[in-house]
């Protein structure tokens, strides 16, 4: 699901951008489709053909394009496996599926959304995350939320470092420099 590689980026974006170019360096065999409702211009020197981005369906609502255009879509490409990035997928979604649940800000942080998206996502999410192969997170606190909200098993949601960029890294230890004081 590339729908939030598009545009400016927000933090789902950098992390579906930089898991995506992770799967391409470690896996040069498997063939990787990504999906959006927008037209997507990416090149990741990774990849050695093995990318590919769909270019029909096109619509500039996110939600139309997710339940009535993508699975006609995901019909023709037949993947084995389809990884929702930002908490929804299509409703009537019959392939497997893992799905990526941030945090329950939705629920916890409600005067923070907009009541429009809130009703939308209302039933939608419970239902997404039920129907999941797999739900990954990225704490051991967004694991306890969604356990409390949406009732899913911990054994069904998995807390994984979600896909940082290679700049965040180890800093090399230094021997001459001197001890902190505190």
């Amino acid at each position: 699901d590339g729908t939030v590689l598009h545009g400016r980026k927000s933090g789902v974006g950098y992390y579906c951008e930089e898991l995506l170019k992770a799967m391409l360096a470690a896996d040069h065999e498997d063939e990787f489709f990504v999906f959006s409702h927008r037209p997507l211009n990416l090149d990741y020197p990774a990849s050695n053909g093995n990318l590919k981005f769909t270019n029909s369906f096109r619509f500039p609502i996110r939600a139309f394009y997710l339940h009535a255009l993508l699975p006609k879509v995901l019909d023709t490409v037949r993947p084995d496996l389809c990884h929702y990035t930002n908490f929804l997928a299509p409703i009537s979604e019959h392939r497997p599926y893992v799905v990526t649940i941030h945090d329950m800000g939705l629920e916890v942080l409600r005067d923070a959304h907009p009541l429009a998206k809130r009703l939308y996502t209302k039933r939608l999410v419970p239902h997404v995350a039920r129907k999941a192969r797999l739900i990954i997170t990225n704490s051991e606190y967004s694991k306890w939320q969604i356990v409390r909200h949406l009732g899913i098993p911990e054994d069904h949601i998995r807390v994984t470092p979600l896909a940082a960029s290679p700049e965040f890294r180890r800093m090399p230890t230094h021997t001459d420099v001197a001890r902190p004081y505190f």
